[in-house]
């Protein structure tokens, strides 16, 4: 992405002309061999509490694996796929997430 010099609007909003160099830095570091096996299954495995995990399906920094692991380390969480949004699934159809944040957490509002 930074390559072609094509910053996200957000990255300028909030870092000005530090946006190219920061979003360079970013992507080298998670380019990096170094976390080809990162693997936090084992750490996450032990959480006890209620768990949603949602991801954009037009995410273009995540992957369908990522959440199906959450899901098999953590037998009781909700994972969903939410189909056509991207990275920013709270500021991309707001009232879609909400919906689905209060749904998942209204057994437990009383």
């Amino acid at each position: 992405m930074y390559q072609d010099g094509n910053i996200p609007e957000w990255m300028e909003r909030f870092h000005g002309d530090r946006a190219a160099h920061l979003l360079k830095c970013w992507t080298e570091v998670w380019q990096e061999t170094l976390y080809d096996s990162w693997d936090i299954s084992e750490e996450i495995a032990g959480i006890e509490v209620p768990l949603m995990s949602l991801q954009g399906s037009e995410d273009a920094y995540g992957l369908p694996s990522q959440l199906e692991s959450i899901g098999k380390a953590i037998p009781h969480a909700e994972t969903e796929m939410i189909d056509g949004l991207g990275h920013f699934p709270q500021l991309e159809d707001p009232d879609r997430i909400v919906e689905r944040i209060q749904r998942f957490l209204s057994p437990y509002c009383r």
